[in-house]
């Protein structure tokens, strides 16, 4: 699957569907291998039991 944009998880941390909890991150456009930013959106879907949160570079920092 391809992703237009940053897709990962977030270590230590345990989602509803027992797996790390997923983040989309906005603002940068190239691969990375860590990221530190802000949430500034959670994404609830009605057909699935987790949720996912999106991800800004807002006074973020990133490596890539």
């Amino acid at each position: 699957m391809y992703y237009l944009l940053n897709y990962g998880y977030i270590p230590n941390t345990i989602s509803e569907d027992g797996e790390e909890v997923d983040a989309y991150i906005i603002g940068e456009f190239q691969p990375l291998k860590e990221f530190e930013g802000v949430v500034i959106a959670i994404i609830h879907r009605k057909n699935d039991i987790e949720d996912k949160l999106v991800v800004s570079n807002v006074n973020g920092k990133y490596f890539p």
